[in-house]
């Protein structure tokens, strides 16, 4: 890959065992102190899910999220037509984290990193269904197209 974050596009669903911000309200998923592999799905409120040093998979939920990596390989999944929002990942490594894409076309993540911006020191990409993934504070990395 030739971007400061990795991106694969798919088409399947995610269905991992996971744990639910099913609520419509603000709901906080922390597994930080985990050292096992975990799946942390949002809900439509505005909610904030953390990984631990196991693999995280952290599902976007229909509301506004911060996903925050933690210090293992950590997936962040994002699905088509889960409602236009803002989301933010917080510690994405691109040496060992990904960013997932389902349902978007397969030059989603190509057209995403093509029309990149960069606000307040993070870069923000954009997906076609109204989304907005701000990587927060990554400029340590070099973006290439």
């Amino acid at each position: 890959m030739t971007a400061r974050a990795r991106f694969r596009s798919a088409v399947a669903a995610v269905s991992p065992p996971r744990t639910d911000a099913t609520r419509s309200r603000s709901e906080t998923l922390d597994a930080s102190a985990s050292t096992g592999d975990v799946t942390l799905q949002g809900g439509s409120g505005t909610d904030s899910l953390r990984a631990g040093s196991g693999t995280g998979i952290l599902v976007a939920g229909t509301g506004d999220a911060t996903l925050a990596a933690g210090s293992g390989s950590d997936h962040f999944v994002f699905e088509q037509g889960d409602a236009a929002r803002n989301d933010t990942i917080a510690g994405f490594d691109p040496l060992r984290d990904l960013v997932l894409l389902f349902g978007y076309a397969a030059d989603e993540a190509q057209n995403a990193l093509a029309h990149a911006s960069v606000q307040g020191g993070s870069l923000v990409l954009s997906l076609t269904d109204g989304t907005s993934i701000t990587f927060w504070a990554t400029l340590r990395y070099p973006l290439r197209r």
